[in-house]
């Protein structure tokens, strides 16, 4: 299944919602849609591919990442050389491998902030250079390959784009919440929402307000508009059972990124946002 605007229209007509059809359209935001599919073997995946779970093709001189003396966890490793076909905006790199790292072990004990305990490392060079690196941790998850979908997304609530009269209809009766799920790909289909770009699936609130909150700790309400223009939602990791994942009760974590950051290839300063119900 393949979601387009044409779903959107659809979603609106069925709500009675079709005089702001433009507005919603303005909306919209491309993503691309990651699925997991299990493997009998991590040999099976070619090295330098992307994947979930499993153990990163790491080049000679690329350290594995801790957070003070205890190493994080390795979530995910995507080449962009994988998604490139489906990244209309060319908003991430051409190239490039990015490896996904979190501290698994910090929710069991204690709930402060935890933006630190994700890290995002990237190469760019020749795929020859890169070789399976063993985990300094002896539980690893399971190794899924990953394949890709174009999708579109609509951010978490109309609100902050119009507060006019077209605001309070369209969210009466939760008709807001309802198109804005069933919009993606994953509002139809039961399966873990793995992404790249567009807009976060929150489970909890406001995904880049956290971030930007992470950053200068200012009230993440203010000018939510503007400032979801300013991120990128790099990517979203869904729990998920094929990869033996789940995030507290079955929540999601998301890597956002600055926009002028993803364009300098910063990926270091990518900040980790965890949510669960």
């Amino acid at each position: 299944m393949q979601s387009t605007p044409e779903r959107l229209l659809a979603l609106l007509e069925k709500h009675g919602l079709t005089e702001y059809a433009a507005d919603a359209t303005s909306l919209l935001k491309p993503s691309i849609a990651m699925f997991s599919h299990q493997v009998d073997n991590e040999q099976q995946i070619a090295i330098g591919a992307s994947k979930l779970g499993g153990l990163p093709d790491f080049p000679p001189d690329m350290q594995w990442p801790y957070y003070h003396d205890r190493p994080l966890y390795f979530v995910a490793q995507i080449n962009f050389a994988d998604v490139a076909a489906y990244d209309i905006e060319r908003v991430l790199p051409s190239s490039g491998i990015a490896y996904f790292f979190y501290d698994y072990l910090w929710y069991t004990e204690t709930l402060m902030p935890m933006h630190e305990y994700g890290k995002v490392l990237f190469f760019d060079g020749a795929l020859s250079l890169l070789k399976g690196t063993d985990a300094p941790y002896s539980v690893v998850w399971p190794s899924c390959t990953v394949s890709f979908k174009n999708d579109i997304t609509l951010p978490e609530s109309w609100e902050w784009f119009d507060k006019s009269k077209a605001y309070i209809r369209i969210s009466k009766q939760a008709h807001y919440s309802d198109i804005q799920k069933k919009t993606s790909i994953f509002g139809e289909i039961k399966l873990p929402a793995h992404r790249l770009l567009g807009y976060p699936d929150p489970v909890q609130g406001y995904v880049f307000g956290e971030a930007q909150q992470q950053l200068d700790e200012q009230n993440f309400w203010k000018d939510a508009d503007k400032l979801m223009e300013t991120w990128t939602l790099l990517l979203q990791i869904d729990s998920d059972g094929k990869a033996n994942m789940m995030w507290g009760d079955a929540g999601t974590l998301y890597f956002c990124i600055k926009n002028d950051a993803l364009h300098k290839r910063h990926f270091d300063e990518v900040i980790l946002i965890f949510q669960c119900g």
